[in-house]
């Protein structure tokens, strides 16, 4: 009773609708949201061989998966003809090099986003506007300059081969420098800007900064669930009027070589493509982006007659506690985000029309959860139940975002949305449901799907 008299005399209404007003993209082929909507529309498939400017296959791969130090998967989905124009960002030219693309990627969406939800209006809060981003890895430019800073342990190994001991004093210090130049070519040199230009949290404090937002500024890492984790940080602090509007989304760019070959070592990846709820399913393919939102109250949204794209019902977490290992979903983790974001959103199974699920393992763990969940509301899912990719293999395959992987889910569809997604005993789980409100401006609706759950093979939102 206490509990219930706390939240009505702080104002707080913990179920409140929060809606969706603006919405920006940069994705694979789509260098804003309307060209990602018409890639989905035309069923476009992204997925490639990594490009020779990005990383040289001939050095880091190998079909051996038994090779040290080797990525067995040379295909992903990548951002190409991208370029951020300083000037519309008031960011000096030379700053603008030693900003990774992460953060390039992360402005560009959001001003698209903020823009669609008309920030420059003076009604606009923008005294207290949050955001909220998803980002595990930072992005390539860290792994770069490290290359830089440990160019002396090189020097170390080669001065202690036989060989080049033989060599005069002069040869060896010809070659040492020979080296360094043809080394340290390819990487910037450190400098001021070096460091803020490539910390994950930066990736939410340069959008705060660019664009004057004055309430909080997070990048949240929850690994592949880092974009949904943004989410539910962004909706429970509007629920609680922490902030009174939130720029909210994930950004990846980290598909360098080291990425690759960790993947590989994990088995994670898939060398022949993207083929989900399907037997050629062999793992999943690294992509990259940026997807944003701007998140209302939605009566905040409703009075100030902004343009509502959908509204998110309601928010449920959960861990996998103990498991098989510290990266393998438990379906029992699962099942819990499932029941509780239905409870959160006030919504039975039958209220939904189309669940999307991504990843191999999501199959074999997360389905279970799902059909143990839906069946144990007497839920007939094969009459009701229609199932989708997680990462717009149906209609548009630009790769696993990684650590983004809910965010591009409201820029896609309409109607209501499901979230959901496997864990692990490395993240919190979110799921979050979506209800929409008005349909969605950039395209009519596909093959009768009105409905769609976003599933991540870390988390569930």
């Amino acid at each position: 009773m206490a509990k219930n008299q706390n939240k009505v005399e702080l104002g707080f209404i913990y179920d409140e609708p929060i809606a969706i007003v603006g919405i920006g993209a940069i994705m694979p082929d789509a260098n804003n949201i309307h060209d990602f909507w018409q890639n989905i529309v035309n069923g476009k498939n992204s997925i490639k061989e990594v490009p020779i400017d990005r990383w040289d296959p001939a050095l880091y791969h190998s079909e051996d998966r038994t090779v040290p130090d080797k990525t067995y998967s040379k295909i992903g989905a990548f951002v190409e003809n991208f370029k951020l124009n300083p000037m519309d960002y008031r960011i000096p030219p030379n700053v603008l090099e030693q900003i990774d693309p992460v953060q390039q990627l992360a402005l560009a969406a959001a001003k698209e986003a903020l823009e669609d939800a008309n920030y420059t209006d003076e009604k606009f809060p923008k005294e207290n506007t949050a955001v909220i981003i998803g980002n595990s890895l930072g992005g390539e430019s860290m792994y770069d300059v490290s290359q830089r800073v440990f160019f002396p342990h090189i020097v170390k190994s080669i001065k202690a081969t036989e060989n080049f001991s033989k060599l005069t004093i002069e040869d060896q210090n010809k070659i040492i420098q020979e080296l360094e130049r043809e080394y340290k070519k390819d990487f910037k040199e450190i400098n001021e800007d070096t460091m803020p230009g490539e910390l994950p949290n930066i990736v939410a404090g340069r959008i705060a900064a660019t664009f004057n937002l004055r309430g909080k500024n997070i990048t949240s890492d929850a690994a592949c669930a880092s974009s949904l984790a943004a989410i539910d940080i962004a909706v429970k602090g509007l629920q609680t009027r922490e902030f009174d509007a939130a720029v909210c989304g994930g950004a990846d760019r980290c598909n360098n070589p080291l990425s690759f070959v960790k993947f590989s070592k994990i088995g994670a990846l898939s060398a022949d493509g993207s083929y989900p709820f399907d037997d050629r399913a062999n793992g999943f393919v690294q992509g990259e982006g940026a997807g944003m939102m701007i998140l209302k109250r939605l009566s905040d949204a409703e009075k100030f007659g902004d343009k509502i794209y959908a509204i998110i019902a309601g928010v449920g977490s959960s861990s996998d506690g103990k498991g098989k290992g510290i990266t393998a979903p438990n379906p029992i983790g699962q099942e819990l985000a499932v029941k509780r974001a239905f409870a959160s959103a006030n919504l039975k199974p039958n209220d939904i029309q189309l669940l999307e699920g991504e990843t191999v393992v999501f199959q074999e763990s997360g389905l279970q959860a799902v059909v143990s969940t839906l069946n144990s509301d007497s839920f007939d899912i094969s009459s009701n139940y229609t199932f989708r990719t997680g990462q717009e293999e149906t209609f548009y395959d630009h790769g696993r975002l990684i650590r983004k992987a809910g965010a591009s889910a409201p820029s896609k569809k309409l109607k209501i949305y499901f979230m959901s997604a496997s864990y692990d005993s490395t993240d919190n789980g979110d799921i979050t449901t979506v209800e929409s409100y008005k349909n969605f401006d950039y395209g009519k609706e596909i093959k009768s799907v009105n409905g769609f759950a976003n599933t991540d093979i870390i988390d569930i939102l």
